[in-house]
C-alpha cells in the first residue's frame, strides 16, 4: 500500500505498531523489513507487537521499542497521546500541493493494558472497566486527529477508514455480543469486526452497508477510490 502511494506521489506517514519485521529476534529481521523500507517516508512507533504505554519497553524482553526512522527515541508519555500528536505535527508540516496517506495503527487496545491518562486510578484488576478506558482515550485521541485534518481544511477531500484487526479477548475484559468465540480463533467473534469510513465528498452521511469485506480489500479499494 504505502509504496504504491509513494510511487504515485503522495507523501506516506506511519505512525504505531508495525509487527511485520525488523527487530533481532523476529524471523524477517533487519532495517530492510522497517516501515521506512517498505514505502513510508516517515515512521514514528514501534515494532515489535506489545509495548508497555508509558516506558515504551517490549513486554516480553524489557528492551526499548520505540522509533523515529530507524532511531531509537526515549521519551515519556502515554503511546496512544504521542501517536496523535506526531501524527498531527506532520499533518501541519506537510507539503500541501501533495496528497498524503496517514497510516495509525495504535498499540491500544492491545495488552498490557495500563490505566490512561484520563483514568489514571483504575485498577488493573478490572478488566473490563480498563478496557474500555483505553477505548475512550483512543477514541478522543482519533476525535483530536480528525478536527486538525478538519482544521486544515481537508474535511471534505479526504477518506478516512477505520477498522479493527480482530475480535476481542475475553480474558481482557472484551464482549462480542452474541458472535462465538474471540481473538485467536476464526470463529466469527475472532474475525468478524465494524468498520467506518469517512469521506464527505463522496460517501453520504449515515449511510450503512452490509458489504462482507477483508482487509485484503482495503489496497485495491482504495487504489481505485484515489
Amino acid at each position: 500500500l504505502p509504496q504504491i502511494f509513494r510511487d504515485a506521489g503522495y507523501q506516506t506517514w506511519m505512525f504505531g505498531k508495525w509487527h511485520l519485521g525488523g527487530p533481532s529476534d523476529s524471523e524477517r529481521r533487519g532495517p530492510k523489513y522497517y516501515p521506512q523500507a517498505r514505502g513510508f517516508d516517515y515512521f514514528y512507533g514501534h515494532l515489535h507487537g506489545a509495548i508497555d504505554y508509558y516506558t515504551h519497553r517490549r513486554k516480553d524482553t524489557g528492551e526499548i521499542d520505540w522509533q523515529r526512522n530507524g532511531k531509537p527515541v526515549v521519551e515519556e508519555g502515554f503511546s496512544t497521546d504521542l501517536l496523535v500528536d506526531d501524527a498531527i505535527r506532520n499533518l501541519k508540516a506537510r507539503d500541501v500541493l501533495r496528497p498524503f496517506l496517514l497510516y495509525l495503527p495504535f498499540n491500544a487496545v492491545h495488552g498490557p493494558l495500563q490505566a490512561p491518562p484520563s483514568a489514571p486510578s483504575l485498577s488493573k484488576r478490572n478488566r473490563r472497566e480498563l478496557l474500555a478506558a483505553n477505548v475512550a482515550h483512543m477514541d478522543a485521541a482519533i476525535g483530536r486527529l480528525l478536527d486538525a485534518i478538519d482544521d486544515e481544511g481537508l474535511r471534505e477531500s479526504t477518506l478516512i477508514l477505520f477498522f479493527s484487526d480482530n475480535g476481542g479477548q475475553l480474558s481482557q475484559g472484551a464482549s462480542n455480543g452474541e458472535l462465538r468465540g474471540e481473538k485467536g480463533n476464526t470463529f466469527e467473534g475472532g474475525i468478524r469486526v465494524p468498520a467506518a469510513a469517512r469521506w464527505p465528498e463522496i460517501l453520504p452521511a449515515g449511510t450503512v452497508s452490509q458489504q462482507f469485506v477483508s482487509v485484503m480489500d482495503v489496497l485495491p479499494t482504495l487504489c481505485a477510490a484515489v
